[in-house]
């Protein structure tokens, strides 16, 4: 029998062994299991934060961008995956059209624009939080949403850039079954090569410094007798050690190995590449999403609120609702609305259904702009109220709370001193969960104070105190005071009978103090702020406009157009005399 010899072309070599694209089992079924992973978590948090419901702040867009560089690293893995799959035991068959065609420059084109965009993502929500904790009492130095923007510009320009290249000539897709952009023929390819070690390296450095900067921020705070405990330092130290580790884990193998085939001396085969490929490289990708999204309380917020409209999940819906700006309210935690009143024969069971029904009715109408108080609550009313309408929805949904209003004699909870109770007994709820909120925070409290003049000549303080709770300053509204004057005595006075009860034992927590300009507030020698730090050595003094809620009772009536047009129609009364 005669043979022919056939000559094959390519030949196998070092960037293209003899062997199926992914080679063995070992990496055929981790692979599946990794890319789904990456691809699955990072869509959760896209969708999630999509439609959230809260304004966009400067850490979920961050997440966002995250998350889109993350899920391009996934879908490489999936299109590997696939080919893999479809060429067992035969991908010498496919290998030229597969490297060859748009399916490799695309895989290729994806994962090196996710992995620069994703380390350099990174290093910005580093310094995000960097700046938050360095500067937490100095809102004008932190990242505001519009520059954040302009620097994400620039990162999603330069990882087009780099993912670009490869496509013109430098270094290639196509030269790997893996289709990174490993060739490395010419000096071109050795700077493109180095930009991208580089990338990754500088990443990770500005990573361990910063969060070895605010880990020391946080030690210094606690010697100096501002933390609660050592075992809030501990539990920080944790959660930045596991980010960093994560890091490491992911980025410096592959910056070894690459440094290593820079300077001549590779260590590694394309085959044992693969293994990097599919255990090392990926890591961040499958763990930034739980790490920097779903293990957070506010992404947890916004799931629930999700599948409240998908139907599901409606009780942590309803709670995740009470909040503001993306901040929960402190009442919400105790005050969860139910799904609708528990049918019972029982006179007691009625009565307690029926104050939870009010409760909640309560609790809804709280964000609400109109009255929560109509001028005539009676059943015929035809202007009752938000409450009493609340009250008169929910029973015509439920006919036992109906019957209950119509027929009980003794309690039915909706009269103007019920409605009075429930709110003293939130605001009593809000006051402890404040409270226990300064007590287990390890950094510093400063209180914002501002008086208004209304219409009847009354004037009004407002009280807020700001301190940092789980790596984000908090702002909390905690009373309105009626000053009996408004000399400095007086107003210090009454600032100090807010402090007194809750930094009398602890004087070195308050640091700071913040009003407006006025001579009474802010006067060095004899105004308010003066008086205060007599008591409180550590209570600086910053003017308000380095704060949001300085004029937070102002604010919050001009957002409702019936107080505009009320203060516009009275203004122009004077006009007809």
């Amino acid at each position: 029998m005669d043979f022919m010899e056939v000559q094959c072309s390519p030949e196998p070599d070092a960037f293209n062994p003899c062997e199926d694209l992914m080679g063995n089992w070992g990496l055929r079924i981790p692979v599946w299991i990794i890319a789904h992973s990456a691809v699955i978590g990072n869509l959760f948090v896209l969708i999630v934060i999509g439609t959230s419901h809260f304004r966009l702040t400067v850490s979920k867009f961050l997440m966002c961008n995250l998350a889109v560089a993350d899920l391009c690293i996934g879908v490489h893995l999936l299109l590997l995956a696939g080919i893999d799959a479809h060429s067992i035991g035969a991908y010498f068959n496919s290998a030229i059209d597969w490297q060859e065609g748009y399916g490799c420059n695309v895989a290729g084109f994806l994962t090196t624009f996710g992995n620069v965009l994703s380390v350099y993502t990174l290093a910005v929500i580093t310094l995000e939080r960097w700046c938050t904790i360095t500067w937490a009492a100095h809102l004008n130095k932190r990242l505001k949403l519009r520059t954040t923007v302009k620097i994400m510009l620039g990162g999603w320009f330069s990882a087009l850039f780099m993912a670009f290249l490869p496509l013109r000539g430098i270094s290639s897709y196509s030269r790997t079954s893996i289709c990174l952009p490993l060739e490395f023929k010419n000096n071109f390819d050795a700077i493109y090569l180095s930009t991208l070690l580089t990338i990754n390296c500088s990443a990770f450095t500005v990573i361990c410094v910063c969060y070895g900067s605010m880990y020391k921020t946080i030690r210094s705070g606690a010697k100096a007798g501002i933390a609660n405990s050592v075992r809030n330092d501990q539990t920080v130290a944790k959660k930045m050690a596991l980010l960093v580790f994560t890091d490491f884990a992911c980025l410096s193998p592959i910056a070894f190995f690459g440094i290593t085939a820079l300077l001549g001396y590779p260590l590694i085969t394309v085959t044992q590449t693969k293994i990097l490929l599919v255990f090392i490289y990926p890591l961040n990708s499958c763990a930034n999403p739980c790490l920097y999204a779903i293990l957070t309380q506010q992404y947890r917020k916004d799931f629930f609120i999700l599948m409240g409209r998908m139907g599901m999940c409606k009780e942590h819906a309803y709670s995740s609702r009470g909040a503001i700006r993306g901040k929960p309210l402190p009442y919400t935690a105790q005050f969860k609305r139910p799904h609708g009143v528990v049918r019972s024969i029982s006179k007691s069971s009625n009565t307690r259904n029926s104050l939870i029904t009010n409760v909640s009715n309560v609790n809804v109408e709280i964000p609400m702009t109109n009255s929560g108080r109509g001028h005539d609550e009676t059943s015929t009313s035809d202007n009752p109220g938000i409450f009493r309408g609340l009250i008169n929805f929910t029973a015509e949904l439920d006919k036992t709370l109906a019957e209950h209003l119509r027929d009980s004699t003794v309690f039915k909870g909706i009269s103007k001193e019920i409605q009075n109770d429930i709110l003293d007994c939130m605001l009593e709820v809000c006051h402890e969960t404040i409270l226990e909120e300064i007590r287990k925070t390890s950094y510093n409290i400063s209180i914002i104070a501002d008086e208004t003049t209304d219409v009847s000549a009354k004037s009004q303080m407002v009280v807020i105190f700001r301190y940092i709770q789980n790596g984000d300053p908090v702002e909390r509204l905690w009373t309105y005071l009626e000053p009996s004057n408004l000399t400095a005595e007086s107003l210090t006075a009454d600032i100090l009978s807010v402090l007194d009860p809750i930094f009398e034992n602890s004087k070195e927590k308050l640091i700071a103090q913040s009003y407006d300009g006025a001579a009474v507030m802010s006067g060095r020698n004899t105004g308010v702020q003066a008086q205060v730090k007599e008591k409180y050595n550590f209570a600086h003094f910053v003017h308000c406009y380095a704060h949001q809620l300085n004029l937070i009772m102002s604010k919050a009536a001009s957002e409702s157009p019936q107080v505009r047009l009320f203060f516009w129609k009275s203004s122009r009364i004077t006009f007809i005399f």
